[in-house]
């Protein structure tokens, strides 16, 4: 008798922050059952089929929505189509689950993965759920009553029997980075410095007018990297010191996060724990906008470390403009002080979690 092929099946989506960890685990579980067909559930939105299919794996879209936490008209009747979009997208990932039986669904969270789960729990089908951050967002907590497994980043003083700590799976990538490499891309010497700005998978214009009007202070010292996620509404410096992106694939974006001296960043779990495991300084100003205000909490665990430097995003921009000018002063006059702030941050990643996560997966599989 034939053995039904092992399939797996990964949703999540809306960020790069719900689909990047999925890709790594899908790497790795690519590695332990070569045989394995895996397919991803994303929103329609066009970031996810961007990520995936660059990626290397096959995905298709389903409707979804989210819970707009205001009483506004317009946010009430958003919601209302949005239920809407959730009940389509249920019946689209109940035909889905049906026709692809999959061994196991991971979740990683979005709320284009909660239908995913519901039908799967509906059809028998293990649920594997991950939350990144140290606040649960609305979609998970949902998620973690239909899982049968719930992992998670940050750790916690006492869980459910069900809930497992792994850390941030992080992509192989990553650990392939080579600094010579993202100089080469940014066409410099190995003796010069850089300061690299990511606004996150969707960009930040906070972050961009940061490295807009730091620039020619810092010009004769430090070439400027920044990944814009297509926010150039800006009149940026046209200089040869001041790199523009608006976004750079894995590994040439790996690479120039391993060439650079100073990261500033959102405080994303998948950027916090990707600067930790390249043991890098950083300047983090959280997302002021976020479910559960879950940036600034990330942010305050690496903080309490003595890892990370953190601003208020609410500060004003010239003031924070200020702030954050100072601090790169005092670490490049400091080098001692920076060697700590990187020793320290690299003893906070944990850098086994798509491993775990993918044998964990492979647990489930018919073969």
């Amino acid at each position: 008798m034939l053995k039904k092929k092992c399939r797996f099946v990964f949703s999540g989506g809306g960020s790069g922050g719900h689909i990047v960890p999925s890709l790594a685990i899908a790497k790795q579980l690519g590695f332990l059952l070569p045989e394995a067909e895996i397919l991803f559930v994303v929103s329609r939105g066009p970031l996810d089929a961007h990520i995936v299919t660059h990626a290397g794996f096959e995905y298709t879209t389903i409707y979804s929505g989210k819970l707009r936490r205001s009483f506004s008209p317009s946010d009430i009747f958003y919601n209302l189509c949005d239920i809407f979009s959730l009940c389509v997208g249920f019946f689209q990932s109940f035909w889905l689950l049906v026709s692809y039986r999959p061994d196991v669904v991971f979740s990683k969270g979005g709320f284009v993965a909660v239908p995913v789960a519901i039908a799967a729990w509906i059809l028998r089908i293990p649920v594997v759920a991950h939350e990144s951050d140290t606040y649960m967002g609305l979609a998970n907590k949902i998620i973690q009553f239909f899982a049968q497994k719930m992992t998670y980043t940050f750790p916690e003083k006492s869980t459910p029997k069900h809930w497992l700590h792994v850390g941030t799976p992080l992509r192989q990538e990553l650990f392939k980075a080579s600094a010579e490499s993202g100089k080469k891309l940014l066409n410099i010497t190995d003796e010069q410095k850089i300061i690299l700005f990511i606004g996150a998978s969707q960009g930040s214009v906070q972050i961009n007018l940061l490295a807009q009007s730091l620039f020619a202070f810092f010009k004769n010292e430090y070439h400027f990297v920044i990944i814009s996620g297509g926010r150039n509404n800006i009149p940026f410096p046209k200089d040869k010191g001041f790199h523009l992106f608006d976004f750079l694939e894995a590994q040439d974006l790996y690479n120039v996060m391993e060439a650079s001296d100073i990261i500033i960043s959102r405080a994303g779990a998948n950027s916090l724990f990707e600067i930790a495991a390249m043991k890098k300084a950083a300047i983090i100003i959280p997302h002021p906008q976020t479910g559960g205000d879950h940036q600034r909490k990330n942010a305050k665990v690496f903080e309490k470390s003595g890892a990370i430097c953190v601003f208020d995003p609410s500060t004003p921009q010239e003031e924070l403009q200020f702030k954050v000018k100072n601090h790169i002063l005092f670490l490049k006059n400091n080098p001692e002080k920076q060697a700590e702030y990187e020793n320290r941050i690299s003893s906070l990643g944990k850098k086994d979690a798509a491993v775990i996560v993918a044998e964990l997966l492979a647990s489930y599989s018919a073969v």
